[in-house]
């Protein structure tokens, strides 16, 4: 299986043919993408598989238990 989806994958997986189409539905789905040189998206199916995957998680309250001191 090949890693970065095909034009054809991701016509297929986001419904939409333009590029512009998918780079919303992409976003809208929370999958990490790059734009290539042309304007249209290249994604690989580890991000498809595992969406959000790419960012960072941050906690309500990320600060330190400094009474553990």
């Amino acid at each position: 299986m090949q890693q970065i989806l095909t034009e054809q994958d991701l016509e297929e997986l986001s419904g939409h043919k333009r590029a512009s189409g998918q780079i919303e539905w992409l976003g809208q789905m929370g999958i990490n993408f790059f734009i290539r040189k042309d304007g249209k998206p290249s994604v690989t199916w580890h991000f498809v598989n595992n969406p959000y995957g790419m960012k960072a998680k941050v906690a309500a309250n990320d600060e330190p238990d400094f009474g553990a001191m």
